[in-house]
């Protein structure tokens, strides 16, 4: 389990912030943020920070979908968009920082709408 700030800094990592953006934003030290990718790298069983970004974004796009009872249309979507039939099997080159953040917003839209 993630703690709070390692959680946030992934999410901004996933959305293509750079460490130095990370730590402005958060008014923490660069090192700080580093500290906190090289934690979640561990707990992921990640091999380096990039892939570390990847498994974290496919899994908070797999828990949004679980969670939104928009399931097969949206991972219809993801499959038009990317070609690809399975979470695990999007990559950040196929853009899928983009991807997770539509979604949210997507998601978010249709909360507010409820």
């Amino acid at each position: 389990m993630l703690t709070e700030k390692q959680f946030e800094v992934m999410s901004m990592k996933s959305r293509g912030m750079t460490n130095k953006q990370i730590a402005g934003q958060l008014s923490i030290n660069e090192s700080t943020v580093q500290e906190h990718v090289q934690a979640v790298v561990k707990k992921l069983g990640a091999t380096n920070p990039t892939h570390c970004v990847t498994l974290f974004a496919q899994q908070r796009l797999a828990d949004r979908l679980r969670a939104s009872g928009l399931e097969e249309t949206l991972r219809a979507f993801i499959k038009m968009q990317t070609g690809r039939e399975s979470l695990s099997e999007i990559t950040l080159d196929d853009g899928l920082a983009d991807i997770v953040e539509y979604i949210e917003t997507v998601l978010s839209e249709v909360s507010e709408n409820d």
